[in-house]
Parts: structure tokens; C-alpha cells; sequence
């Protein structure tokens, strides 16, 4: 009963779908047709090429010279200044100072004038003995006795000498040593005043100095 049942049902919904294609198929056979026209894609038209021409301009414009460049000198870099290295000084050996008394000045020239004038002096002659001597002469050339001849010099020696009469008439000597030394000679009256130019001498040692005089007039 109950495969009946299925079987029923089962006609039915056939009969059914076979109504339904039946109605399909004569609307479409049947029905009237409408043209149907195709619809492309639409192509887009190609675009233009514009080719762009250059054009020149009817006055060129002008370039500007290529701006100068000054060149900037570098700065120099300041050296740190020199430190001096310090310079040793010698040191200065003192000379030793002369051990006699300090030298005295000549006399200068006599304010009453020249009575005596140098003739000569010779020497050393290391020969005849120790001496400083000489002969006073006249203004004739003849030996003058009586005359007053100083010797001295700046570390005390002082003398005075008369020259001699007779047969050595204006001759005089002082006896000296064997010390070498420097030796101030002049004419001088009765009262120590020189009457001639002072002269010096360089008396050396064991040795004879000759020094002649003459009486101006």
C-alpha cells in the first residue's frame, strides 16, 4: 500500500516537469522573435601624436661670463714664539791692580817758559853699567855745571842732581838698579820749578840711559 503511494506521488511530480518543459518549449517556438543586436565593446579611438617642434627664439639670450673665483689665500698658523735659550755670559777674570802707589801726572809745561830744551836720548846700553846720565850744556855747546836735573817716578823715587864743574863740567848720574821702571826727568830751578819739558823714560834694568840737555838762551 504504502509503494503504491510513492509511486502515485512519484507520476505526479513527473507529469508535472514534463508540463513545464512542454509550456518552455512552445513560448520559445512560438512566441514572435525580437533582433537583438550585438553590442561590441566600444574601441576607444588612438590618440593623437602631437610632436612638439622646437622653436629657436629670434634673439639669443645672452650667457652671462663665468663668474671669477678669487682664490682665498690660506691663513697661515701662528708659530708659538721661540723662548731664547739664555746665553751664559763669561765670567770676567778681574786684572790685578798694580801693587805700587797710583801714578801721578807729569808736571806741565813751565808758566815762565823753556830754559832747557832735550837734545837727545840714548840707550839702554846694558855695557856701562846701571845709570841714568848725562851733560847739561850751555848755549855756547859748553858743559854747564850747577844745573838741577829731577828724576822721579809714581812709586816714590824722587832725586835730585847737580851737574858737575872742572873736567866733567855739566855732567851728571844717577845710580840706578836692577829693576826695570818707568822714570819722569826734567831741569828744575833752586826752588823745584821746572824749566823744561818733562820727559819720560823706559828704564831697563842693569842697563845705562844717556839723556843730554841744552840751555835754550
Amino acid at each position: 500500500m504504502q509503494d503504491r503511494t510513492y509511486a502515485i506521488a512519484f507520476l505526479l511530480v513527473l507529469a508535472i516537469i514534463c508540463l513545464g518543459a512542454y509550456v518552455a518549449v512552445t513560448t520559445v517556438l512560438f512566441s514572435p522573435r525580437v533582433p537583438t543586436i550585438s553590442l561590441g565593446t566600444p574601441t576607444p579611438p588612438a590618440p593623437l601624436e602631437v610632436t612638439a617642434t622646437p622653436t629657436l627664439p629670434l634673439f639669443p639670450t645672452p650667457t652671462s661670463p663665468p663668474s671669477l673665483v678669487t682664490p682665498v689665500a690660506p691663513t697661515p698658523t701662528p708659530l708659538p714664539p721661540a723662548t731664547p735659550t739664555p746665553s751664559v755670559s763669561p765670567t770676567l777674570t778681574p786684572e790685578p791692580s798694580p801693587t805700587g802707589p797710583t801714578p801721578t801726572p807729569a808736571p806741565p809745561t813751565p808758566v815762565g817758559g823753556l830754559v832747557y830744551r832735550l837734545l837727545s836720548i840714548e840707550g839702554p846700553n846694558c855695557q856701562r853699567g846701571a845709570y841714568i846720565r848725562g851733560r847739561v850744556y850751555d848755549a855756547q855747546g859748553n858743559g854747564e855745571p850747577g844745573v838741577r836735573v829731577h828724576l822721579f817716578n809714581p812709586w816714590g823715587y824722587n832725586e835730585v842732581r847737580e851737574t858737575k864743574g872742572g873736567v866733567d863740567a855739566g855732567n851728571y848720574d844717577f845710580v840706578m838698579g836692577e829693576d826695570s821702571a818707568l822714570f819722569h826727568i826734567e831741569i828744575v830751578n833752586s826752588a823745584g820749578q821746572a824749566i823744561s819739558l818733562t820727559r819720560d823714560i823706559d828704564y831697563q834694568g842693569g842697563c845705562t840711559t844717556f839723556v843730554d840737555w841744552q840751555r835754550v838762551g
